[in-house]
């Protein structure tokens, strides 16, 4: 069965915090810095996750964002040659939607399936803009991830999936705008987060045949940390199974947000654990894996989340 291989992360230096003129809040947020964009955090992303891989086997790469550089311009290409990945490769840029990152999950791990590729790279990642002193601003940050799919050697096994769409203007960026923007935010939380998000975890859990006391962990999706806490609990989902998602360190990384916290929750797993991974917008996509026994005796070689956040600068 297909799953995870290898999983890595970056997160910039920089910080926003306590110490920065006019920000005004102890919690901070990472924030790219002037020569950093999408695509150069997926090629460090990229770099993290591919230590010790044999780079030739790789297949195919598929690069999720809501905030490429290029209008007009595959992304995916670059990320493949800045990492030295051959050019009999297939690439995909995903865009446009804050479900690019699971959406690239589900695609790789449907082309291992179907034996169209055999190692495909994700790698997830966006630069969140929201307009300055502003609560999207505050919670949101920059980030990247990268997850190798494969059908061996895997640390963590896809063991289902399940998707609601349903159109939703309750954030959105219109093209040339560079701030993202919201409507209410009780219409945003109630009829968009807790009703897709409950929807799609309720179908997940019946088509599998599971219950939230399964998960051993959670990476859940939502836009600040008071709404994470209500969605989680919402759920039926404890504290402890909820993966910290990192709201006053990092901030929600959009596409790669729940990436991110799901590499941090391979880091930290056991054998035989389930894996959730929970994203949002216009629907929701649940994706679930169980670790296997090589969890942990593959050490991972990259600094990953974690040596990251706290490779800091305010």
């Amino acid at each position: 069965m297909p799953g995870i291989a290898a999983y890595g992360a970056y997160v910039p230096k920089y910080r926003l915090g306590g110490e920065t003129l006019g920000w005004n809040s102890a919690q901070e947020r990472a924030v790219a810095n002037f020569d950093e964009d999408s695509v150069t955090m997926a090629v460090a992303a990229g770099r993290d996750c591919l230590q010790g891989q044999d780079r030739g086997e790789i297949d195919g790469l598929i690069f999720a964002s809501t905030t490429p550089p290029y209008a007009e311009k595959q992304c995916a290409a670059i990320v493949a040659t800045a990492l030295d990945l051959g050019r009999d490769l297939f690439t995909a840029d995903i865009t446009d939607v804050l479900r690019a990152g699971t959406a690239g999950l589900r695609s790789a791990l449907d082309s291992v399936v179907a034996g169209s590729a055999r190692r495909v790279l994700v790698i997830a990642s966006d630069h969140r803009q929201g307009a300055p002193r502003g609560e999207i601003e505050r919670n949101s940050g920059d980030g990247a991830a990268a997850l190798l799919v494969a059908n061996d050697t895997v640390i963590a096994q896809w063991e289902g999936s399940h998707s609601i769409t349903e159109n939703m203007l309750d954030s959105w960026r219109s093209a040339g705008d560079p701030f993202v923007r919201s409507w209410e935010d009780r219409f945003a939380t109630e009829e968009g987060l807790e009703r897709l998000v409950g929807e799609a975890v309720h179908g997940f859990f019946q088509k599998q045949g599971i219950a939230p006391a399964d998960a051993a962990k959670v990476a859940l999706y939502a836009p600040d940390a008071r709404r994470h806490a209500q969605l989680a609990q919402k759920l039926g989902f404890h504290p402890e199974q909820v993966q910290d998602p990192l709201f006053g360190r990092l901030g929600n990384t959009g596409a790669a947000f729940t990436l991110m916290l799901l590499t941090q929750a391979l880091a930290e797993a056991s054998p035989d654990q389930l894996l959730m991974l929970v994203s949002y917008g216009d629907g929701s996509d649940v994706l679930a894996f169980r670790a296997t026994p090589l969890t942990g005796r593959l050490p991972q070689k990259g600094l990953g989340l974690k040596g990251h956040l706290e490779s800091k600068r305010v």
